[in-house]
């Protein structure tokens, strides 16, 4: 009975609250009453909740990870962005953007006067390039909620000053004030200015009118227009795409209230106003659970209902790191486009030009900004960040320019957010124990390893997005569990959450559940058609109509070019093929009105395919006037360290490159591509001219002739097989008490220009000590030798007389001295054609070299008897013995314990030169150690030690 009694009290008690609130039908602007037991959870000017652990150096108040790198250096090692890094999954600007919008209706926390400025490591590029020392980007520390920052109990907190609700509070403010003069009082409405846009900070609304001191507060750190938007946040002009969401939400409003007014006459305007706003929410949480957080991949479980337990503040971590997310994912030019998906005459502007510039979207409205958003690919969730905010932001570099890498880095460390690994593992994840597991890409985890050297050292917001992608998911695991979390947290705890509102009639919650961010944009503003779901890049084509592209890829000498990614870019996507084997490629879906940049990838990294001393030859005759390159193409070809012009660095480049002196050339990849039509205006001298820039238009979409040029091959043999005559390089062998000699000749008198070859020997017989040459200017910078492959790699020009250097018939061109046993070159040496063919130049002409032994050093009757080291020596199951003979003989050949037991003895006819004879393990029982092994036959007595194991 007892227990009964209880539970009826404390229904009374509830429902006396719900009384006491006046029964609230509506949304207080502030928050306020929202959870009747609890009235300021979620509430404006309320402190963050926080369920990680606190990272405060002194688990107080001062900044953490005061022993980890300097955030600017941390922002230039591993978040510079040089090219665009387009989302992999398409999805669009709408995205982002939607983010920011978003994230200004449910976080905002001002800073103090506490300085939090990050010191700029001298020399700095952007922001100290004189090396002074003395830079820094400028930061102040987020203001203390009252009451907090007393003790380790008790750590320091701060303030969310608008609602954490998502209730539109962008929209309609989070305070009475500033609602009150964002309505106009009649009819339920917002105030609007010409052209159905945000009110001007005017007392009339207008950008003519005067400005009034009473209108709410709009941030404005640039100061480049003294009107501005009013909006219900802040921050709403920080840029002109964040301003069209703001714009399509107030036009909504004033849609909603025409309509309420037809539907219902006898209301006024708070009714009205009210109504229309409790609507506006509900729309807004619809395109959040329904449409926007399924588009990124981030799953909730379905809604059940209310649940007054569940407190729906914004926590510190999401504020503070997590819900930064969005700025890895900006773009760096703002598209502007018509109804047909083509850039108005304004064109795009760069995001660091469009900062709190509120006069963009006077000038064409912001239809052309929503078209834009709804084409273009946002960048990719990744450890990347653009210029715009990362050096540029709110200005250049010195000049109100700052790094938001780098303040967002040093923002979690002076909010006491704990490091990376803390953070999951208090959000049920586990610690990563190498940075391999963060993401599986060397590129990114090595950069992390070389810049935070401990893994229990990484900043949340870093790691966040340095983790890799989830499967059908734009965010990694941290940002996936950070986002499930806090949007529970916002649907469960409100009470106003349009399924749960009793004021809501089940026929109006299901035409909020039928609306998509794509029906709001049509019927707030000029367009007609857009793509169902806006999150998703979509270039509009109902106008153009689609295209398929065709064209080929060769090379100068119509060679086909296969596996060749062919890449068309527009404004907003890239279309891609592969192609060929006839060097063909079809690209489907082009938009026939759209220009597009024609960009081929070779998917290649043989620098050194078709190049040889014959190019670098052809260089350096070009240069010196001697013989000049033919063609345009063959020029480009030359131009291997990128410079614009030929010049003797190419020619050793070549050189260099051949002896793997180096990796590649200084272009981006290993060929050049030119427009098959492209005309040289000075073909002389074509290396000044923009030939690599490839367009197409509607009018050669399926006529696209590509040219490749193969970098360094000036003479285009990349495609071709070697046809050359044979020049025979003769071998001597000259033996010694101590080493071998062996010299190369050819047998009729030459004029060398240049050579090259890859010469292998056996290194278990010989060893290279000495390289001797007639060849004038013949230095170590010629040769290239590895001692682990032997392996001898010689590129030689005559770079001082076109006509060569003579060598007369029969003398030695080279000479190579050998330390070994029994040196019988002609078995042992070989040109290798691996990476090099053996080749000589005479007349500008190349000629095959032919290695060809004197009779002497080729009768097997002078090769001596010799027996080699097994291999592998130690073994466990298999070996191999191999032994050289003079001449065809029985031989036996017998193995023979430590103790004198023989073991295993084989005997039979050997041929005259190399022999080989495996032996099993099985062969020799069941014997362990070491064993001898002998060869014997007429005139032969040789004996090896082996090991078994």
């Amino acid at each position: 009975m007892k227990k009964i009694y209880t539970q009826s009290f404390a229904l009374f008690f509830l429902l006396s609250i719900s009384y006491l609130a006046h029964s609230q039908v509506n949304r207080s602007i502030d928050g306020r009453n929202n959870n009747l037991a609890n009235p300021e959870w979620g509430a404006a000017n309320t402190p963050l909740s926080r369920f990680t652990n606190v990272g405060y150096s002194d688990g107080i108040s001062a900044p953490g990870g005061v022993n980890r790198p300097n955030p600017r250096t941390i922002s230039n090692e591993l978040f510079a962005q040089v090219d665009f890094l387009n989302d992999p999954r398409g999805m669009s600007d709408f995205t982002w953007v939607f983010g920011q919008f978003l994230d200004h209706d449910i976080t905002f926390v001002l800073d103090n006067e506490e300085d939090a400025s990050i010191p700029i490591p001298a020399g700095d590029p952007q922001f100290d390039p004189f090396g002074t020392g003395q830079v820094q980007i400028g930061m102040h520390r987020s203001a203390v909620a009252p009451g907090t920052g007393t003790s380790t109990r008790n750590p320091r907190n701060h303030t969310n000053i608008i609602t954490a609700f998502i209730d539109a509070s962008a929209v309609y403010g989070s305070e009475i004030e500033h609602a009150n003069w964002l309505r106009t009082f009649r009819d339920g409405k917002m105030k609007v200015s010409q052209g159905n846009m945000l009110p001007f900070n005017t007392f009339n609304g207008e950008f003519e009118g005067t400005i009034d001191p009473n209108a709410p507060h709009m941030d404005d750190p640039i100061g480049l227009t003294e009107k501005l938007f009013v909006a219900g946040d802040a921050r709403a002009n920080e840029n002109p795409l964040l301003l069209a969401y703001h714009t399509l939400f107030v036009r909504e409003h004033n849609r909603l209230c025409d309509e309420l007014r037809i539907q219902n006459p006898s209301w006024n305007d708070e009714e009205l106003y009210q109504y229309a706003r409790k609507i506006v929410g509900g729309l807004l949480q619809c395109i959040v659970y329904n449409e926007w957080l399924p588009t990124m991949g981030v799953e909730l479980p379905p809604y059940s209902g209310y649940n007054a337990r569940v407190n729906p503040s914004a926590t510190n971590v999401f504020s503070a790191a997590a819900f930064r997310m969005g700025h890895t994912l900006l773009n760096g030019n703002l598209l502007r486009l018509d109804s047909n998906g083509n850039p108005i005459g304004s064109g795009p502007i760069e995001l660091r030009f469009a900062f709190f510039n509120p006069l963009l979207v006077m000038e064409d409205g912001i239809e052309p900004f929503l078209q834009g958003m709804a084409a273009q690919v946002q960048q990719g969730m990744d450890a990347k960040v653009i210029d715009d905010v990362r050096n540029f932001l709110f200005g250049p570099p010195g000049a109100g320019g700052m790094d938001l890498v780098a303040i967002n880095i040093q923002r979690g460390r002076e909010r006491g957010l704990a490091d990376f690994n803390t953070i999951r593992q208090n959000s049920g994840l586990f610690r990563y124990t190498s940075f391999q597991q963060i993401n599986s890409n060397p590129e990114v985890y090595q950069a992390l390893e070389n810049t935070y050297g401990n893994i229990n050292d990484i900043d949340p917001w870093v790691g966040m997005l340095a983790e890799e992608p989830m499967e059908n998911s734009l965010f990694g695991p941290t940002i996936l569990r950070m986002m499930q979390i806090q949007f529970m947290l916002l649907r469960e705890g409100d009470r106003y959450y349009f399924e749960n509102d009793a004021a809501l009639p089940a026929e109006r919650k299901a035409a909020i559940r039928n609306t998509r961010m794509v029906d709001i944009i049509k019927r707030n503003t000029g367009i007609s058609i857009m793509q169902e779901n806006v999150f998703m890049a979509d270039v509009p084509n109902h106008t153009c109509g689609a295209v398929t592209a065709i064209g080929n890829v060769s090379t100068v000498n119509n060679a086909p070019l296969e596996g060749m990614e062919v890449n068309l870019v527009d404004v907003s996507r890239d279309l891609s093929a592969r192609t060929l084997a006839d060097g063909s490629f079809t690209i489907e879906n082009m938009i026939a009105c759209n220009q597009y940049e024609v960009k081929v990838d070779a998917n290649s990294n043989d620098w050194s395919q078709g190049v040889s001393t014959l190019d670098a030859l052809r260089v350096n005759w070009h240069i010196t006037n001697e013989r000049s390159l033919a063609s345009p193409y063959e020029q480009i070809a030359g131009d291997v360290d990128n410079s614009g012009s030929l010049t003797t660095s190419d020619v050793l480049e070549i050189r260099d490159l051949l002896l793997e002196k180096q990796g590649q050339f200084a272009t981006e990849q290993p060929w050049r591509f030119v427009d098959a039509d492209y005309v040289f205006n000075r073909p002389n001298n074509p290396l000044q001219e923009d030939f690599e820039s490839i367009a197409t238009t509607n009018r050669n979409y399926d006529d696209l002739e590509i040219l490749g040029i193969k970098v360094g091959d000036t003479d285009n043999s990349v495609m071709t097989a070697s046809n050359n005559a044979t020049a025979n390089l003769r071998v001597r062998h000259i033996p010694g008490n101590r080493s071998h000699q062996v010299e190369f000749y050819f047998d009729r008198t030459m004029n060398i220009q240049g050579l090259q070859f890859d010469l292998n020997y056996d290194k278990r017989r010989m060893r290279l000590i000495r390289v001797r040459t007639n060849l004038p200017g013949f230095g170590s910078d010629n040769l290239s030798f590895d001692p682990t492959t032997a392996s001898l790699k010689t590129s030689w020009m005559n770079l001082n007389d076109y006509n060569g250097t003579t060598i007369p018939a029969g003398t030695a061109v080279a000479t190579l001295s050998f330390v070994g046993n029994n040196v019988s070159p002609c078995y042992n040496i070989s040109f290798s054609e691996e990476d090099m063919r053996a080749e000589i130049y005479e007349d500008g002409k190349a000629f095959n070299l032919v290695l060809d032994c004197d009779s002497n050093v080729a009768n097997n009757s002078n090769r001596p008897a010799q027996l080699h080291q097994n291999d592998p020596n130690p073994f466990e199951e298999v070996t191999i013995v191999r032994f050289d003979l003079p001449e065809r003989m029985t031989a036996s050949l017998s193995f023979v314990s430590n103790r004198g037991q023989v073991l295993h003895t084989i005997e039979r006819t050997f041929e005259a030169g190399e022999n080989q004879v495996t032996i099993n393990r099985s062969m020799l029982g069941n014997y362990r150690g070491a064993i001898f092994y002998y060869l014997k036959g007429e005139g032969v007595d040789l004996v090896k030690r082996m090991v078994v194991e």
